[in-house]
């Protein structure tokens, strides 16, 4: 008989263990190395039952279901699930999900919206536990974050999944479930035992409703042109890219943004009511796109998708500026910034923006004066070269040393030789010498390593 045990040295998650019965824990060689805890953001601090309590009330006190009771009481009524109380016993006080007595609910505190959709992107956090014991068989806290999981796809226990989908943002329940819907009849000996009901608390911090966004690589090529087929799936692809911009993954939100923007411009309009709310979506993602480029420090593709922005709207041309802001172009910046006004003229944060524009045009106004006026005050001598050298540096030090700023313009009118100048300092401060032609004219720059520059002179 084949030996079909799994041995595994490094935990297991509750996928594995469907997938894999006959699973046998080992302790690995060096148990005390910690690179992949590291690598996949463990944290190996002992976490304590109150602190993994924190959010989830376990206590069986129909109080707790209110929201409201969230003061000095709640906090005292925190404690271990009650290990000797019964399962059966806490079922009185139950709700029976699937109308078949395998798989009971309890709300343990009232989630608000709408009920999670099906095949939703969850953010949950859960712990598990035995009949008449205290402390968790697995549990989400001690990673210390929020688990992501698309449901309906083996991740997490059936019943597990189940549940979460009767649940509501912000919601704390309790299940229940029968062996058949978690871990079955043979269990996972040692860590599972065989036939064992399970209970799970569980908070779902979040849910996305983007499950389409998963199905747009099936379409075949006529129905990727089909709006009624490939328009909602853009909305998908876009709900994730929302959620990713909003925990900080910018680079994941782009290269979202960026999918909607190719699907979206893949679709053959047939009519102009689809041509509108084509357009109205294209408009979203690529002013989401420049955002997340100005966010990234990439202002030059933060400018490109802001003019291909196909109705320019107040929230493109702000965003538009902020990019030229950033690259030194200070009066095309203003030029933005007032077309965003004129839209919406009582958003405080565009008066904010240009106000503070307006003090950067100063500031740069006034030390160029002081530079080089001195600089043009030089005589030919054997002194010029110092006095050219240290207004170059100072300069280049302005840049470098300003976070907001990643390229500034030169003053026109300087001779080959000056030029030279500012190419050494530049180099020497790990800047970029760089020039750029318009309408028949040479403007010259210096730029940080992380601007993306039109050609280094």
């Amino acid at each position: 008989m084949p030996n079909t045990e799994f041995k595994s040295q490094r935990g297991f998650t509750l996928g594995e263990l469907m997938r894999k019965p006959n699973l046998v824990l080992e302790a690995g060689d060096d148990i005390d190395d910690d690179e992949d805890d590291q690598v996949y953001g463990f944290n190996n601090r002992n976490i304590s039952n109150e602190e993994m309590m924190k959010y989830l009330n376990i206590d069986d006190n129909e109080d707790s279901a209110n929201p409201e009771n969230d003061g000095e009481n709640q906090a005292d009524s925190i404690k271990i699930v009650p290990c000797n109380t019964s399962f059966e016993d806490l079922k009185v006080n139950m709700t029976d999900v699937t109308g078949e007595g395998k798989i009971f609910k309890s709300v343990k505190q009232v989630g608000v919206g709408e009920v999670v959709p099906m095949d939703a992107m969850v953010y949950v956090q859960y712990m598990g536990y035995f009949e008449y014991q205290d402390e968790p068989f697995d549990s989400s806290y001690l990673r210390q974050t929020s688990e992501r999981v698309r449901l309906n796809k083996g991740v997490l226990l059936p019943g597990l999944e189940i549940g979460i989908q009767t649940m509501k943002k912000h919601e704390i329940s309790h299940f229940i479930i029968h062996p058949d819907y978690a871990f079955g009849p043979m269990g996972c000996p040692p860590r599972i035992p065989p036939n064992e009901e399970v209970m799970f608390a569980v908070y779902l911090s979040d849910f996305v409703d983007n499950a389409a966004a998963d199905t747009y690589d099936n379409l075949d090529q006529e129905e990727r042109k089909s709006m009624e087929k490939a328009f909602p799936k853009a909305m998908a692809v876009h709900a994730t890219a929302n959620d990713d911009f909003n925990r900080n993954r910018t680079k994941q939100a782009a290269r979202g943004y960026l999918k909607v923007v190719k699907i979206l411009e893949s679709i053959a309009l047939e009519n102009e009511e689809e041509q509108t709310k084509q357009q109205k979506a294209l408009t979203k993602a690529y002013v989401n796109l420049g955002i997340c480029y100005n966010k990234l420090g990439e202002p030059r593709k933060a400018c490109t998708v802001c003019r291909d922005v196909p109705v320019p709207n107040a929230k493109a041309f702000f965003t538009h500026g902020k990019a030229l802001m950033t690259m030194g172009e200070y009066d095309r910046a203003m030029e933005e910034f007032h077309k965003s006004r004129m839209i919406d003229p009582n958003n405080q944060r565009i008066v904010k923006e240009i106000k503070q524009l307006n003090e950067r045009i100063m500031a740069y106004k006034s030390k160029q004066k002081k530079l080089f006026s001195k600089w043009l005050q030089v005589k030919s001598n054997d002194k010029e070269m110092d006095e050219h050298v240290k207004c170059a540096r100072e300069l280049c030090e302005e840049l470098k040393n300003n976070p907001d700023v990643m390229r500034q313009p030169l003053p026109a009118g300087l001779n080959d030789r000056e030029l030279d100048c500012f190419k050494q300092q530049a180099a020497t401060m790990g800047l970029f010498f760089t020039s750029h032609e318009r309408f028949g004219h040479t403007n010259y720059y210096i730029s940080k390593p992380s601007y993306e520059p039109a050609r280094r002179a």
